[in-house]
């Protein structure tokens, strides 16, 4: 039981820790944020050990990610963190009934994360905590998709990815059979739409280049949103803000 639970944490700690890692640090970090978490919601013995672990391991996740918050108010940053944790319970039940019913996690936990990111975006829930979709922020190849569906479709290619290699720890045998059972059918499907993210991404932005003349420009900012680590990206960003406005 002992060994279960710390099993869980660590997880937990390793999907807060990718998640942040990937928000400021080195951005392919956050293509994995699902995948620990999704392993230990798939590993539960029960509906209310997914419960559990869909509170306690959201909790520990979500702190690790928004530990800066603490500088305001560590109880309000605290209660603020739980109860987006909340959205997670439901995400970790999706993807253990969908392992004991022999779903592909490939189409579950992308549904099931996602639907969790959608839960936090609500008003009751404050602030869009770890939503992967902001990650990519840097990646103008990834988030040209946000203008056919919002970060939320960023989030969902993501996750789908994750939901493959999740698929592979799962099925267990030669590596041979992981990797046949990941990629027959929703790994090919996957891969596919992996290529449609990189050609239309790639499209979009020769389109944007061959727009961008001289002429008037108009620039939508939020001052207070620098999701720069780097303290010399992020002096720079305010200059061109206050220049702006």
């Amino acid at each position: 039981m002992l060994k279960r639970i710390a099993t869980a944490g660590l997880l937990a700690i390793l999907s807060g820790l990718f998640c942040e890692i990937g928000y400021f640090r080195w951005w392919p970090a956050i293509l994995l944020t699902p995948l620990p978490l999704g392993y230990a919601f798939a590993r539960c013995r029960s509906r209310w050990g997914a419960v559990c672990l869909g509170l306690l391991g959201g909790f520990v996740a979500l702190r690790i990610q928004q530990d800066k918050l603490t500088v305001y108010n560590v109880l309000a940053a605290n209660l603020l963190v739980f109860l987006n944790a909340l959205t997670l319970i439901p995400a970790a039940l999706a993807v253990y009934e969908g392992r004991i019913r022999g779903f592909r996690m490939a189409w579950v936990l992308p549904l099931a994360w996602v639907g969790a990111e959608a839960l936090r975006m609500l008003g009751p829930f404050g602030l869009p905590f770890a939503v992967l979709g902001y990650g990519c922020h840097e990646q103008l190849w990834i988030i040209q998709i946000a203008d056919l569906g919002g970060p939320m479709l960023i989030s969902w290619v993501i996750a789908a990815a994750n939901g493959v290699l999740l698929d592979a720890l799962l099925a267990g045998g030669a590596l041979r059979v992981r990797f046949r059972h990941a990629m027959i059918p929703g790994g090919i499907a996957v891969v596919a739409l992996w290529l449609a993210v990189f050609v239309y991404g790639h499209v979009r932005i020769r389109q944007v280049a061959r727009a961008l003349e001289p002429g008037p420009r108009v620039a939508v900012l939020q001052s207070d949103a620098l999701l720069f680590q780097d303290p010399a990206k992020k002096i720079k960003q305010q200059e061109f803000q206050i220049q702006i406005q």
